[in-house]
């Protein structure tokens, strides 16, 4: 399904960020597959079965990869360099710029390399647009999904519902820091108002002190001229909005502004050329992460309602549109097509279920190891139908170490499945299934025998038969995928 607008929309895709979280040199964040296809490629062929023709890439890190990652299958996308990495304002200005050049007068709908897009996602928030006749129209969600809050910038608005801005996260953190120091430095105005302390009340909210800094910018420096600041000079600096959030043309505190945010930006916005070109050369870089934030368009046209006017549209299921910074959160996203059986590549698939194992597999590691050991008669006829009937016996000796070994270390008592991974060759193919290509593969009579309990986190424990060859290792899964 597609709207009248849609053809006469350009797309501007941003790529130009580092991506540093997906841990790859050679690998930019878009190109990383999704089922098989790269994530950039996947935005882009939505946009185009859409109707959309006119596509720009912001590039920049990594700017070749991504160019022969989408050059290949759409030659026709333009591309555009950003030099320097200033924030998302700034790799969107040089893409209206570019399209502005480029004759384009119509529409332009800006998003992220990073986003996987339900294509209804594009029609709806473009039948809103043209409905409420909006300046500006975006995509937001529910702020507390499922019990868990997003990390994703807010969407104040007042108690008629009207727009106020959206507020990033870290701004959010920054206001509270500012706010306690200031708290601090008027209850001792005669006291110095050391930089130390400021760090170390700024530590509780961005643990990392890296960022912290950047977020504090020359503020630590300037407490500490001329032999330090008092508590009441320090205030003075400060000034009387200390740790406040403007918005529309008012203040509001940290916690005004997550009590006023029920939504959250998804960064897909729907604008008119005019509008970009008013306000995407007005944005600063004063804040908390000294960047060109893309959504501050929200912010300076909110102060001027209602010559413009901006709407919101709010998608209510989170598989509608997803975002990716680390292995992990691209993993789960590849998990969900795989669940939909959505087509890929040309091909349709049915959707696996996910697996769950019934409860009635286990049995505590004390019965595991008694079952091997009275050795029944149809344990017996499994074992030989997989090693055959002389390799049953040596491999049930395998599995009773094994079962040993755990209740050594974790006693008899916990619930526990068995588990054995076979060997195998790859004769062709080697290293590529994981990247959706093909193998060839020849089991061989090895395998590796597990016994697993399971457990409430995501946290690993692993300990082998030969502690001298294999040592013990403990990981969270979440720390190694990024």
């Amino acid at each position: 399904m597609t709207t009248p607008l849609l053809p006469n929309t350009a797309v501007a895709i941003l790529c130009g960020g580092q991506g540093s979280r997906m841990k790859s040199n050679d690998l930019h964040k878009v190109c990383f597959p999704i089922d098989g296809m790269p994530a950039i490629n996947r935005t882009v062929r939505m946009f185009r079965q859409l109707g959309m023709k006119r596509i720009v890439l912001v590039v920049g890190a990594l700017a070749q990869n991504v160019i022969e990652t989408v050059g290949r299958e759409f030659p026709e996308v333009a591309f555009v360099y950003q030099g320097e990495q200033r924030g998302t304002g700034h790799a969107a200005r040089i893409a209206c710029d570019a399209l502005n050049s480029l004759g384009h007068t119509g529409p332009i709908l800006i998003t992220m390399g990073d986003k996987v897009i339900a294509p209804h996602v594009v029609t709806d928030l473009t039948e809103q647009f043209l409905r409420s006749r909006a300046d500006l129209a975006f995509v937001t969600a529910r702020k507390v999904r499922n019990g868990m809050t997003s990390g994703s910038g807010r969407i104040a608005t007042d108690r008629a519902g009207a727009i106020l801005g959206n507020v990033e996260v870290r701004d959010i953190q920054h206001a509270r820091i500012i706010e306690a120091f200031a708290k601090q430095a008027a209850s001792h105005p005669r006291q110095p108002a050391v930089a130390d302390n400021l760090i170390q009340l700024g530590l509780r909210h961005i643990p990392d002190e890296k960022r912290l800094r950047k977020a504090l910018g020359d503020l630590p420096d300037r407490l500490n001229r001329d032999g330090g600041l008092t508590g009441r000079e320090a205030l003075e600096l400060l000034g009387p909005e200390a740790g406040r959030i403007p918005l529309a043309g008012q203040g509001y505190t940290a916690d005004h502004v997550e009590t006023r945010s029920k939504t959250v930006n998804l960064s897909l916005y729907l604008a008119s050329g005019e509008f970009w070109r008013r306000f995407l050369h007005r944005i600063r870089d004063d804040n908390a992460q000294r960047e060109y934030y893309l959504t501050d368009v929200i912010n300076l046209a909110a102060v001027d309602t209602p010559k413009w006017k901006i709407a919101q549209h709010v998608v209510e299921k989170p598989e509608d549109i997803m975002g990716f910074n680390s292995p992990d959160e691209l993993l789960r996203i590849a998990d969900v097509f795989r669940r939909r059986g959505l087509p890929e590549s040309g091909k349709t698939r049915v959707a696996p279920e996910v697996a769950r194992l019934s409860a009635r597999i286990y049995k505590t590691a004390g019965q595991w190891l008694a079952l091997f050991e009275d050795w029944p008669r149809g344990l017996r006829k499994h074992l030989e139908g997989i090693y055959g009937g002389e390799g049953a016996g040596d491999r049930r000796e395998v599995f009773m170490n094994a079962l040993k070994l755990f209740i050594q270390r974790h006693g008899p008592d916990r619930k526990v499945i068995v588990v054995r991974a076979p060997g195998r060759i790859n004769l062709m193919g080697r290293h590529i299934d994981h990247r959706g290509g093909a193998v060839n593969v020849m089991a061989i009579d090895r395998d590796v025998v597990f016994v697993a309990a399971p457990r409430e986190d995501d946290g690993v424990t692993l300990c082998n038969h030969d502690p001298a060859q294999f040592p013990d290792r403990e990981f969270s899964v979440h720390e190694v995928l990024g």
